[in-house]
């Protein structure tokens, strides 16, 4: 695992944002088998203790839906994820890579523009010329890989996380 080095107190202050991400990215489908087992293993278990609120209002906002795929339609269940929440942990994970890979990058004043990227042929073959561009890193077996690299003036950069195998987070700075 890649680790920055924090209090205490901060590491603890992000534990129920992390177990909120976790708990999203491993319900959806098309995930990973490592996907899978951590969706048995860990968020099953952890987060209908630790977020009742959280799981309650996901439930709730469960509906059924047809989703247009390249083999016709197919049935799913969607459900509504707090987008701010959602920003704020993908702004924070590149902070953190940021400070692994680039340490002496001063991030203090960067704004971040965090976008989910849609599974689509078009999407993919748009994100296609930059992925190739960027350097690649991955942890766990199809857990999470990530492509990333700095301009040469290393005043902006890009981000490219994908979770499970199943979502993709453009995050560019």
């Amino acid at each position: 695992l890649i680790t920055v080095p924090c209090c205490a107190a901060c590491n603890s202050a992000f534990a129920s944002e992390d177990e909120y991400f976790r708990l999203v990215l491993s319900s959806l489908l098309g995930r990973s088998p490592a996907g899978d087992q951590i969706w048995e293993r860990k968020v099953v278990p952890r987060s209908i203790k630790r977020l009742p609120a959280d799981v309650d209002q996901i439930l709730h906002s469960c509906k059924d839906v047809t989703l247009e795929t390249e083999n016709g339609p197919t049935e799913a269940v969607a459900f509504r994820v707090d987008p701010d929440r959602m920003y704020r942990y993908a702004v924070r994970l590149t902070k953190g890579l940021l400070a692994h890979h680039f340490p002496d990058y001063d991030y203090t004043a960067t704004t971040f523009d965090v976008r989910p990227i849609s599974h689509t042929k078009k999407n993919l073959d748009e994100l296609a010329t930059y992925r190739d561009m960027l350097k690649y890193d991955e942890r766990g077996d199809a857990v999470f890989r990530y492509r990333y690299g700095l301009t040469d003036t290393r005043a902006s950069g890009m981000w490219l996380f994908v979770f499970y195998d199943t979502i993709e987070i453009l995050v560019c700075h």
